[in-house]
C-alpha cells in the first residue's frame, strides 16, 4: 500500500494525483495539503483541466484554457524540488492541440522536401567526369552511345548527364584515344582550349595536355578540325596528323603511326563485363563472347600483356571462370 510523503517532489505527487494512482490514504492527505495551499489547488485545477482536454477522446477539440500559466507554475515547482530524484511519469500529458498540428505539418514538409530531393529528375546540365589518376596505364571507358574511349594519365574528359540523348559534346583536357560509334544524325564533338573536333564514326588521336598545344592524329574515317582563335576548318583524312598551336597549324602524313597511348595496360573500373568485351574485340580485332549470365558482372581489372592468350587468361582468372579459344580465333569465356 502506498503511504503519503510529503518529502516526495511536488511533481511526483501532482502526476500521482492526476493520474489515479494515489490510494484513498494519499489522496486524501494530498486533498488535505491542497486546502492549505491556495496556489497548489488553482494549479491542481488547472493541470486537471488540460489533462482532460488533451485525453484521446478530446484529442482534436479545442478549449478556452489558460495553459501557459498552469505549467509555469509547475515549472517552478519542479524547480524547486530539483534536488530530488524525478521518476518517470506513468502516464505522458498530451501536446496542446495547436502543437499537433504543427507536428503533423512540419513531418510533411519534410517528407515532401525529401521526396523531391530523391526523385526529382537529373539536371540535364550536370557534368559527370572521366579522369585517369595513374600514367602506367590506359583507363578504358565505354560510353552510352557505343564509344569507347582511352584515357591516358593526368587526363580529364567531362560530359552531360544528357550524353547520347541530346547530344555527343564532351571536353578534353590532356590525352586519349577514341573509337568513336557512327552516328550520322549525331555528330562526336570534342571541344579543346584550341580546337573543336567533329567526327560521324571514326578512331583518332588527341593530345590536349598543353594549353598552347593540340596535336590529332586520324587512324580510320574523317575528322573536321575548327581552330577557335580563327574559325578555320581543316579536314583530315587516315594517316593526316595536325599539330596547333598560337602561331600556326601545321598538317603531315604519318600513315601507320603507332599511338603510344594505346600499348599501355588497359584498365577498367566497375565496368560491366560485356562492355569489356566489347573493348576487347576492338581493340584486339578478335570476337570476344561470354555466356549471357556474365554479361552484367561489373569487373575492376588491369590487363597486361597484348597476346590472346595472356588477355584471355587473365580475364578468366578475375572472373573465376573458363575460357576457350575457338578455330576461327574466338575467345569464349562460360
Amino acid at each position: 500500500m502506498n503511504t503519503f510523503n510529503k518529502n516526495k517532489p511536488i511533481s511526483v505527487r501532482m502526476s500521482r494525483y492526476l493520474s489515479g494512482e494515489m490510494d484513498d490514504t494519499e489522496k486524501a492527505a494530498f486533498q488535505e495539503q491542497m486546502k492549505a495551499d491556495a496556489d497548489l489547488q488553482a494549479e491542481a485545477d488547472s493541470l486537471e483541466t488540460i489533462w482532460e482536454m488533451t485525453g484521446p477522446e478530446k484529442l482534436f477539440q479545442a478549449e478556452s484554457v489558460d495553459t501557459n500559466k498552469a505549467w509555469m507554475h509547475l515549472s517552478a515547482r519542479i524547480s524547486a524540488d530539483q534536488e530530488h530524484k524525478i521518476v518517470q511519469q506513468s502516464r505522458t500529458i498530451g501536446f496542446p492541440v495547436w502543437m499537433k498540428w504543427a507536428a503533423v505539418w512540419f513531418t510533411a514538409m519534410v517528407l515532401s522536401f525529401t521526396a523531391y530531393h530523391l526523385f526529382r529528375p537529373a539536371d540535364p546540365e550536370s557534368l559527370i567526369s572521366f579522369s585517369n589518376p595513374d600514367s602506367n596505364v590506359a583507363f578504358a571507358r565505354f560510353l552510352n552511345d557505343g564509344s569507347i574511349v582511352y584515357l591516358s594519365g593526368g587526363s580529364e574528359m567531362n560530359f552531360g548527364s544528357d550524353f547520347a540523348k541530346n547530344n555527343r559534346d564532351v571536353s578534353l583536357s590532356g590525352e586519349a584515344f577514341f573509337d568513336v560509334a557512327r552516328d550520322q544524325q549525331q555528330p562526336f564533338t570534342i571541344n579543346t582550349g584550341l580546337v573543336s573536333i567533329e567526327v560521324v564514326g571514326t578512331s583518332f588521336y588527341v593530345n590536349a595536355r598543353k594549353n598552347d598545344l593540340l596535336e590529332i592524329y586520324l587512324q580510320t574515317g574523317a575528322v573536321r578540325a575548327v581552330v577557335r582563335s580563327s574559325g578555320e576548318t581543316i579536314l583530315l583524312k587516315p594517316g593526316d596528323f595536325l599539330s596547333v598551336d598560337k602561331e600556326q597549324v601545321q598538317k603531315t602524313a604519318l600513315n601507320g603511326w603507332q599511338v603510344p597511348l594505346l600499348g599501355k595496360p588497359l584498365h577498367f573500373h566497375d565496368e560491366p563485363f560485356e562492355n569489356i568485351l566489347m573493348v576487347l574485340s576492338r581493340k584486339y580485332n578478335v570476337g570476344f563472347t561470354a555466356s549471357e549470365y556474365l554479361h552484367e558482372r561489373s569487373m575492376t581489372l588491369t590487363l597486361y600483356g597484348s597476346s590472346i592468350e595472356t588477355i584471355s587468361e587473365a580475364v578468366a582468372l578475375s572472373l573465376g571462370v573458363e575460357y576457350e579459344i575457338k578455330e576461327d580465333n574466338r575467345v569464349e569465356f562460360r
